[in-house]
């Protein structure tokens, strides 16, 4: 089913039911639209387009949805054959629990998946990897207390307040101060045997205004806030937001009994994160959420570098491929840290498929960035490329002679080698030519 005013944007049906795509139950910021509506704020994924493999056109693929659109066996879950996209299709009246996608936009998928989307999808694991434990909507009583202390869920836990208590306001704005002489906090899950960083969001309009941070009994901060000198790590921001983060480390751990939404006992290793004002003054606000996030690995390296299903070897940190002249390599990289991402030549790639260098030339050099989990560090590599031309014959390659309107001899003829049809975009640099060895005319100089 076509979108009238989109021609590539389609959502399906099965029978009389509509179909829709199963995204996860990813946690997301959500504000008001209207009355009693409910919207989310950020997506669920990165990208609402999906990228044919296997078919020239989207109308080709599209009329061979029958085969591409394959349905699991016992169950209503389907499968999106030859393309970039990895979540399954269900009917959608089931979607009462994940994040799901109806309509999307399909595009020949050529390249593979393009740089931006494929650091978005890095950034997207990565947070989902070192988030411990996220109190997602602030300001909102009912999600704050998150926390059923009792089986049948009537008693809950998670927001604490004491003295004159604090004021939270709902979406849109999602924030929470404390009153003066009052404090506000939150119960978060915690990771033993590992840091753990407190991530805030603050609002630049409360420049000037105080808070002051406990974890358990700790004080862990006490300051007045300044969002032009405060060190920003925008993990979970939406860029718009123009709010700053701050990152401290967790302390004092107690264990709470809670319950799951099956009436479960379980026990969960937590901390009490209180905010208030100094000096019993009126706190700064806290904002949309707050996060116990652990640290992001700074080490990542190449570990297997592969071409015709052969693992390389590097010289000081560069591998040397030979191909024959009229074929581009199709390399495979392999990373220690799947968190991190490899960029070829200022583009990030997707290591876990091969990935095909366009050379230029006799030799192509690349210049491969491995980096780690907190996109800042890196590791420098080179591969070289070296085209084979032994098995090149010039006179077998003779594909057009020509004289020059009268201006050159009939004896005067131009050989256009199989080097140069290849290469037609460095047809016009004859230092090319001369560099490779290519026969050229004694007219032509």
């Amino acid at each position: 089913y076509n979108l009238p005013d989109s021609k590539d944007t389609y959502a399906f049906k099965y029978g009389p039911f509509v179909l829709s795509a199963k995204l996860g139950k990813s946690k997301q910021t959500t504000g008001s639209h209207g009355v009693a509506v409910t919207v989310p704020t950020s997506k669920a994924v990165t990208s609402d387009t999906i990228g044919i493999r296997n078919a020239e056109t989207v109308e080709e693929y599209i009329k061979k949805i029958n085969q591409n659109l394959v349905k699991a066996e016992g169950s209503m879950n389907f499968t999106l054959k030859g393309t970039n996209f990895s979540h399954p299709f269900t009917t959608h009246y089931n979607q009462d629990e994940e994040n799901y996608g109806i309509y999307w936009t399909y595009y020949i998928d050529e390249e593979g998946r393009g740089s931006e989307e494929i650091l978005a999808e890095k950034a997207a694991k990565r947070l989902e990897r070192v988030e411990i434990d996220t109190m997602a909507q602030v300001g909102r009583g009912q999600y704050e207390s998150r926390f059923s202390v009792n089986a049948d869920g009537s008693q809950k836990d998670g927001l604490v307040e004491s003295g004159t208590g604090s004021v939270g306001v709902d979406a849109p704005d999602l924030t929470r101060k404390a009153n003066a002489g009052g404090s506000f906090g939150y119960k978060m899950i915690v990771s033993e045997g590992e840091d753990n960083y407190l991530l805030l969001t603050y609002a630049k309009a409360d420049d000037g205004k105080s808070i002051r941070i406990t974890v358990g009994d700790e004080l862990i901060a006490e300051e007045v806030l300044d969002s032009a000198k405060a060190k920003v790590q925008n993990m979970t921001l939406a860029e718009a937001d123009q709010a700053e983060y701050y990152q401290v480390i967790r302390n004092n751990v107690q264990n709470l009994q809670v319950y799951d939404a099956e009436g479960r006992a379980k026990t969960e290793k937590v901390i009490t994160v209180s905010f208030a004002g100094k000096d019993q003054a009126e706190s700064a606000r806290l904002c949309k959420s707050v996060s116990l996030m652990r640290p992001y690995n700074t080490v990542n390296q190449l570990t297997k570098v592969e071409y015709n299903g052969k693992a390389l070897t590097a010289v000081n940190g560069t591998y040397t491929i030979t191909v024959p002249y009229s074929q581009n390599p199709s390399v495979k990289f392999s990373i220690q840290d799947s968190y991190g991402y490899v960029e070829i030549n200022g583009d990030a790639i997707d290591e876990t498929q091969p990935k095909t260098l366009k050379t230029k030339g006799a030799t192509t050099t690349f210049t491969v960035k491995v980096y780690a989990e907190d996109f800042k560090t890196y590791k420098t590599y080179k591969v070289v490329v070296k085209r084979d031309y032994t098995n090149l014959r010039l006179k077998e390659s003779l594909v057009k002679s020509f004289t020059f309107g009268g201006s050159r001899t009939e004896s005067s003829r131009a050989i256009q080698c199989e080097w140069c049809v290849l290469q037609l975009s460095e047809w016009r640099d004859r230092k090319s030519h001369y560099d490779a060895g290519h026969l050229w005319t004694e007219t032509d100089g």
